[in-house]
């Protein structure tokens, strides 16, 4: 019967201890904290001191161990090297309450067991650089000596899911398939993270750049990944809402498109769709009509080319609240350098870009005859160059008319001052909308 009396004692004193503990209790022995990062379309592997997380993509949220010494934090990916990221401490404000509560054993219990201890901040921003490339320039050297095999093109979506799409190498690969080296500008780096969610908006980007059967389009892959950075940290657009398409192929654009409509039939009436291109774009010199080029279609047969008529009726009469279409690319022929397409016919041809239907807003990088130029020094077409900009400046807070008029002027600007040629961005609106999409915000329903 002692014995027994005794044994409750015990458990009765334990108890009381870790019930007295106050941080230990609430907090835990572990904290979360979260790593942003400015690469969010390529998988990397995290070790804390509490645990290893593989494949993952940031922004993430990871946990380390509470306790006074700092937490290093080691994240690895193929194409960047990372810095440590070393997460100090201070003191947990629950710990106090073992004042009133705990008493010096709830004290030592916490200290004990690390919980007095929490993260000095919340977010974290993980700091990158490229590898060295000599590793992609051996692969490509390698994947000459397969000529005329398949080659898997990735279409990142969501982007965990990635679908391949064989093409078929052809024999100029080595000099095709090579994009142009990319230098971080100022709107690669420091993106805001507003901390808006809107999670009845679905993002497409298409982002051609390296063509089968036509010279690439420089820049194209990075105007892609870094707008869809922007949708996801300063519009809100969930991770899950964003489909990004690489070297998109004629049926990954159709593909692109069925994704959108399948969003606004779950979503409903109050859905957003926001649809990015960048590549080429092509003329039917017959009936001026403009086609999206995929990357195995050819400038020189409309009918390998997604029209653009097609694009607004399919997504323009969706019965959602709006679509917001940007196009980087110009259809009179030309490539970003302001040469013509090895295809093209020697003059530029006006087109018409067709006209946008239901609740639909379109913004395009010139007009009619007109070239959309690259910017070389910033690694982006210039439309989406100016694009980014004013949405970092802005923290997407902008209205469509005070942002098209931004990227028009500065375009126009840089277009002269880099090529002594003018490119003239263009917007046009559905009929229905009137002039109410003026006051529109990427940010904001209407």
């Amino acid at each position: 019967m002692k014995t027994s009396s005794f044994g409750s004692f015990i458990a009765m004193l334990a108890i009381a201890v870790f019930a007295t503990s106050c941080a230990t209790i609430v907090s835990g022995r572990k904290a979360k904290v979260t790593i942003q990062g400015h690469n969010a379309y390529e998988p990397v592997s995290i070790r804390t001191d509490a645990k290893f997380y593989n494949n993952v993509y940031l922004p993430i949220t990871v946990k380390v161990k509470r306790k006074a010494k700092p937490s290093t934090i080691r994240i690895t990916s193929d194409s960047y090297n990372y810095s440590d990221i070393v997460v100090g401490k201070k003191i947990n404000s629950a710990f106090w309450w073992n004042i009133m509560l705990g008493g010096f054993i709830g004290m030592g219990v916490d200290a004990g067991t690390g919980a007095m201890y929490k993260p000095g901040q919340k977010v974290y921003t993980a700091q990158m650089t490229p590898k060295s490339n000599q590793t992609a320039s051996a692969n490509i050297s390698s994947n000459s000596d397969f000529k005329g095999k398949e080659r898997d093109v990735i279409v990142i979506n969501n982007p965990q899911t990635r679908i391949t799409n064989p093409l078929p190498v052809l024999d100029n690969t080595s000099e095709s398939v090579v994009s142009a080296p990319v230098s971080t500008s100022d709107v690669d780096i420091d993106i805001p993270s507003v901390g808006i969610k809107n999670s009845q908006t679905y993002v497409v980007v298409i982002a051609n750049e390296d063509y089968q059967s036509e010279v690439k389009v420089p820049y194209a892959k990075n105007d892609g990944k870094v707008f869809a950075e922007y949708c996801e940290q300063v519009l809100g657009v969930p991770h899950e809402n964003i489909d990004i398409f690489e070297n998109a192929s004629y049926n990954n654009i159709r593909k692109a498109v069925s994704n959108a409509k399948m969003f606004a039939d779950a979503a409903g009436k109050n859905a957003r769709i926001i649809f990015y291109y960048a590549g080429h774009g092509i003329p039917d010199e017959a009936s001026c009509s403009a086609y999206l080029l995929p990357v195995d279609g050819y400038g020189s047969d409309v009918t390998t080319g997604y029209k653009l008529d097609n694009l607004y009726a399919d997504l323009g009469n969706l019965p959602i609240s709006s679509v917001t279409v940007f196009i980087d690319a110009c259809f009179s022929g030309s490539k970003r350098e302001g040469d013509r397409l090895a295809s093209a016919r020697g003059i530029a041809i006006k087109v018409k870009q067709g006209i946008p239907v239901g609740n639909m807003v379109v913004f395009t990088a010139s007009s009619s005859d007109e070239t959309a130029y690259h910017y070389k020094n910033k690694s982006h077409g210039l439309f989406t160059y100016f694009l980014l900009k004013k949405l970092k400046e802005t923290q997407g807070d902008v209205t469509y008319d005070d942002l098209f008029s931004y990227i028009q002027s500065n375009v126009k600007m840089a277009s002269f001052q880099n090529y002594r040629k003018i490119q003239t961005p263009t917007v046009k609106a559905s009929v229905q909308m009137n002039n109410s999409w003026k006051t529109m915000k990427l940010n904001k329903a209407k």
